[in-house]
């Protein structure tokens, strides 16, 4: 059996909050006759790894893996950067938004891959471009002009990142559920490294966030 997991960085409330209202301005206003799957609140996240799908009896040991990473990996602040179409230089088919790159943010997506790739042959190597999806589509109308489009301006600080989560995404006709498995505080942080709760996870020992 498998389970579709991913790695990512959660939001505080207040800015998922900031970003929907934003998600719901941009529908309005800008793209008002498109046909746009709008991220729910509840699940943007900024991707640091997606997994694919990873056996359950794997889970164990992936989660022994990354809290020993989160112990290498400081706190650190992900300052926000623009609106943009996605993906870069193909075919737009997201809506993003971007982060400025830090040293951390590359560091933590390197060892996460350095320390996993031995047991999950699907994890590719890191991409360092910090971005959430705030939306998706298949295609644009012709009023829209990519190339020159300006997107509504959005205002905020940064994303303190102080852990980060795995989670198992399963795929709806309404939309993916995530499932967040466990959380890890990076070095620095006031809690313990990582702790969880022991239960039956289909018949396997699972780890969940605390």
């Amino acid at each position: 059996m498998t389970k579709r997991l991913f790695i990512a960085i959660g939001l505080s409330e207040s800015l998922a909050d900031k970003l929907a209202d934003y998600q719901r301005n941009l529908a309005l206003e800008q793209f008002r006759r498109e046909k746009i799957n709008w991220t729910k609140k509840e699940n943007l996240h900024l991707t640091v790894h997606f997994l694919a799908e990873v056996e359950i009896k794997k889970i164990e040991q992936l989660i022994s893996l990354l809290g020993a990473v989160a112990k290498t990996i400081p706190v650190f602040d992900l300052v926000f950067k623009e609106i943009i179409f996605a993906p870069p230089r193909r075919q737009p088919r997201m809506i993003w938004a971007t982060f400025h790159g830090h040293d951390q943010y590359q560091k933590l997506a390197t060892e996460i891959y350095r320390a996993t790739k031995d047991i999950l042959f699907e994890i590719q190597e890191p991409k360092f471009l910090p971005h959430l999806t705030l939306a998706r589509f298949r295609f644009l109308s012709r009023s829209i002009d990519v190339g020159r489009f300006i997107f509504s301006p959005l205002t905020f600080d940064c994303v303190p990142v102080a852990s980060f989560c795995l989670f198992a995404s399963e795929l709806t006709a309404t939309g993916p559920i995530y499932t967040n498995l466990a959380r890890f505080d990076l070095s620095g942080w006031k809690k313990d490294n990582f702790c969880y709760n022991i239960s039956d996870f289909a018949g396997v020992v699972q780890r969940l966030v605390c």
